[in-house]
């Protein structure tokens, strides 16, 4: 068959399963150069041009059955893979190397998978026991659809399913925004505001946090029994304005779990001039004000971080400097 008549047997078999895109998680940073890029890039060409913050997942094996996977970008079918749950969030206690601070979802169009040079991993491509396809045909008939998109409970010793949730569409080099994204998803109200007063209103931009795991506080068993206890934190929304020379902050934490966090709150103003005030929680609230005088004939930017990681990126009206740093 041909590689569209491919495509529709693959679309309708997977109609049962509600197979909407192709999905690639990645941090808010990352997602930032991207949209100034225009482009998904490869790890390889992303590090090469800098534009690399934070990865999903940092094991140093790049080379899966002679693939060099830092040459591809890399998709997922279903959303709220295995890896998500090792890497999304803010974590109190921050052990291991994969994090993705800020998670932010890019949706691509399902018809990639007919690009003449895609591979497709049966399985977490970066896991030994995941078999390589490089033809549509071959992954349509010999992969386990049902356990790619399975998302029941998982034993923490079932390694097949692990694997599978995993299951990858690799595409050499980059894939242009342009024509292939369909949707980027925001996990709360706060990091949409982020992106708009970064990189402005875009239609693609929509909140569902449903494609997010969202804990917290959570006891991850791990894969084989390697149990760990972690809890994370993060900003859900947050207003910002001007009463004369005072700025006013209102926002709202996903958790009362606030003083294992290191906070920052600072202003920086066009001369570099900054104000900090490192906050320190003592109740369980998860509603905050915060009010701080201001230089007012000077452009300024508002940052909120927690343990270095910023979850509020604020400008004056007057600011012409770079944003998304």
């Amino acid at each position: 068959m041909s590689a569209l008549k491919e495509f529709d047997a693959l679309q309708k078999e997977l109609k049962i399963y509600g197979w909407s895109g192709l999905f690639h998680y990645t941090d808010f940073t990352n997602f930032v150069n991207i949209m100034k890029r225009g482009a998904l890039l490869s790890k390889h060409r992303a590090q090469k041009e800098n534009l690399l913050r934070w990865e999903m997942n940092r094991r140093e094996a790049t080379v899966a059955m002679g693939v060099d996977l830092s040459e591809y970008t890399r998709f997922y079918y279903a959303p709220k893979t295995t890896m998500l749950y090792e890497s999304e969030g803010v974590k109190a206690e921050e052990k291991g190397t994969a994090h993705m601070p800020v998670p932010v979802l890019l949706v691509f169009r399902k018809e990639l998978v007919m690009n003449e040079d895609a591979l497709f991993f049966d399985g977490d491509a970066e896991n030994r026991n995941s078999f390589c396809y490089d033809n549509l045909a071959e992954a349509r008939y010999k992969m386990d659809w049902q356990g790619v998109f399975s998302r029941f409970e998982q034993d923490p010793d079932d390694f097949y399913s692990a694997r599978v949730r995993c299951a990858e569409l690799l595409l050499p080099d980059e894939v242009a925004l342009q024509g292939n994204l369909v949707a980027v998803v925001f996990r709360t109200m706060a990091d949409l505001k982020n992106a708009q007063n970064i990189v402005g209103f875009n239609p693609l931009f929509m909140i569902d946090k449903t494609m997010f795991n969202n804990f917290k506080g959570w006891n991850n068993a791990g894969i084989g029994g390697n149990r760990r206890k972690n809890v994370y934190n993060y900003i859900m929304d947050y207003d910002i304005g001007i009463e004369g020379n005072t700025l006013e902050m209102h926002y709202s934490f996903a958790s009362d779990e606030l003083s294992r966090y290191a906070h920052e709150f600072k202003i920086t103003y066009a001369s570099g001039t900054t104000q900090v005030d490192d906050s320190d929680y003592d109740g369980n609230a998860v509603e905050w004000d915060l009010e701080e005088d201001i230089i007012r004939d000077e452009p300024f930017e508002v940052s909120y971080s927690i343990n270095g990681h910023r979850l509020i990126y604020w400008y004056s009206d007057d600011w012409t400097g770079p944003r998304g740093v």
